[in-house]
């Protein structure tokens, strides 16, 4: 039979053993948690840019198109224009300022030659500006592409949009 003091030590060590076991399942729980909404975060200011690159392009097309054909955007149309391209603008910008600590190296630096190469085209005749507007997006965009799926993991960007994508029996609909 055990004594009172063995059945004490038994119960200390069971109980030390549990204590510690749990105090390393939270500590790796919560490093996991941590790592996940790190690239969560990373992920969102990555799809914020490129979405915001996006709809630049698009003002760009747009303005090609209407030059291509030889008319004129109407007033309302330049004025949509404007507001969707200041609205990326701003998006893009602001991802540059606060991708100093989100983005990986290679997307900001990216960002900085693209910010460059628009503010440099500005200047230019109207036409020439818009052509090389329009490839410095695209081009941009393309690379920003890229470097998403490096810095992400592209199996990740994956498996994060799946897990993203509520199916309707997911949500206790059935068909």
């Amino acid at each position: 039979m055990l004594n009172y003091s063995q059945l004490v030590v038994t119960f200390a060590t069971a109980l030390v053993v549990a204590l510690l076991s749990a105090w390393v399942t939270v500590q790796l729980a919560y490093r996991r948690f941590r790592k996940e909404k790190w690239w969560e975060r990373k992920f969102d200011t990555y799809d914020r840019v490129i979405d915001a690159l996006y709809r630049t392009k698009e003002v760009w097309d747009n303005d090609l198109t209407a030059a291509a054909r030889g008319s004129n955007l109407s007033e309302e149309e330049q004025e949509s224009q404007f507001a969707q391209y200041d609205h990326a603008k701003r998006d893009i910008e602001r991802a540059v300022a606060l991708g100093e600590y989100v983005l990986g190296t290679a997307a900001r630096i990216r960002l900085k030659e693209y910010r460059r190469r628009i503010t440099r085209t500005a200047g230019e005749d109207w036409l020439q500006s818009l052509l090389d507007s329009a490839d410095a997006t695209s081009e941009c965009l393309d690379d920003l592409i890229q470097l998403a799926r490096q810095d992400l993991g592209a199996n990740n960007v994956s498996q994060w949009r799946n897990s993203r994508r509520r199916k309707p029996s997911d949500l206790g609909h059935h068909p």
